[in-house]
């Protein structure tokens, strides 16, 4: 079956409804989860409708999933977390910058692609540019499309190699 012969909505979305919560603030894990995440959290547990919250922090990044009750509308859940983030906003640190993540469901990735030249007249690095500047904003702009994610190194022009001194190793 070609792309054009697909039908959207051939299979019923039966995720939860649920909201992503991005919080960025240059800190280590600990000092996230403690100053960031837990206090967002425990701003959402008194929010309706909700079942559950997961969060979690890597350097510099806490992710919070908050996920509703079935049958919850998703435009619905956005704006209880979006009126529950702004009470907990102002007790966190300075500098921590918090956004929703793209107004999608946790189907998770739904097309995937790759970009691969048969002619062999361009390069990884040209064919990762060509998406970055070029395709990820036309595939953006299609409808029903909430994110386009690479999922892609580029690849480095530059080469280190290391030679240690064997004088130091010795001593």
């Amino acid at each position: 079956m070609g792309l054009e012969e697909h039908t959207p909505g051939r299979h019923p979305d039966i995720s939860d409804t649920q909201v992503v919560v991005y919080a960025k603030w240059m800190k280590s894990p600990d000092i996230l989860e403690d100053q960031v995440a837990y206090p967002i959290v425990r701003a959402l547990l008194g929010a309706p409708k909700v079942k559950g919250i997961r969060a979690f922090s890597d350097f510099g990044y806490s992710y919070i999933y908050i996920l509703f009750d079935d049958g919850t509308d998703p435009y619905w859940a956005r704006s209880r977390v979006l009126e529950y983030l702004s009470k907990v906003q102002g007790t966190l640190p300075e500098g921590v910058k918090v956004e929703m993540g793209p107004d999608a469901t946790g189907v998770g990735w739904v097309y995937q692609y790759a970009l691969v030249d048969k002619t062999g007249q361009h390069t990884l690095s040209e064919l990762k540019s060509y998406q970055d500047w070029n395709l990820r904003y036309q595939l953006q702009s299609l409808p029903g499309v909430a994110e386009v994610s690479t999922v892609a190194a580029r690849p480095s022009s530059t080469r280190w190699k290391s030679i240690p001194t064997p004088s130091p190793l010795m001593t």
